[in-house]
């Protein structure tokens, strides 16, 4: 392979390495100063603001999260705040729906029916109903042996004065055997003219005691207003 010869100037220039040999190339910016044009200022001003805004969402979340492994969540949030910001130059929470926080342990793969969103004068709920037969909770270990959902809504601009607030509510445990009446959990329906994320979370028990690994758990996005 061709050999490069010595370097130039280890200040101005570096080595560029291909296929086909080295090379050295003058730094970018020394022959002329290097300028983003418009559009790349303004996808750079975009990463910035949705990266900011992604950390203060999961500021707020992370007391709800325990159990679960959601892997890079803040670059995930961060791509559904650039997308809107891209889309509409305003940050909202149209891209988020649907989420599953864990890809290979989505909600669908722990609960049998997922919650139904239900809405009434003033507030809002998820309700969830055991089938005719079986359990509700896909069980995955011997030692699971109860669970409890929980509903979440998540309240704010993300990229507004004031960070996002959450309110929350959960269940009593359920015993997975066991068929229960429909419950509903129900939160403070918020303006219409606010953006914000309902989200449903599962936590499985073992043996009593909240489960130890995270495919006992579920989180995801049930309903927007962005």
């Amino acid at each position: 392979m061709h050999q490069p010869p010595p370097c130039p100037d280890p200040e101005r220039y570096i080595l560029v390495k291909t296929h086909e040999g080295s090379f050295w190339r003058l730094k970018r910016g020394l022959k002329k100063t290097a300028v983003l044009n418009d559009k790349m200022l303004l996808h750079a001003n975009y990463l910035s603001v949705s990266s900011k805004a992604a950390s203060r969402m999961l500021q707020v979340l992370r007391p709800y999260l325990r159990g679960l492994s959601p892997g890079r969540i803040n670059t995930r949030f961060s791509s559904f705040l650039h997308k809107s910001l891209t889309r509409s130059g305003k940050a909202d929470y149209a891209f988020f729906r649907d989420y599953d926080f864990q890809k290979k342990h989505t909600l669908s793969s722990l609960l049998i029916g997922e919650p139904f969103v239900q809405k009434e004068e003033g507030r809002i709920g998820l309700r969830l109903s055991w089938p005719p037969h079986g359990d509700i909770i896909i069980v995955k270990n011997q030692l699971i042996n109860g669970f409890e959902f929980s509903a979440i809504l998540l309240l704010g601009d993300p990229c507004g004065n004031n960070p996002p607030t959450v309110t929350a509510v959960t269940s009593p445990v359920f015993l997975s055997c066991k068929k229960e009446e429909p419950c509903t959990l129900w939160l403070p329906m918020p303006a219409s003219d606010q953006p914000w994320i309902l989200f449903c979370k599962v936590s499985c028990y073992e043996e009593n005691a909240p489960a130890h690994h995270y495919k006992h758990y579920a989180m995801k996005v049930m309903l927007v207003n962005s």
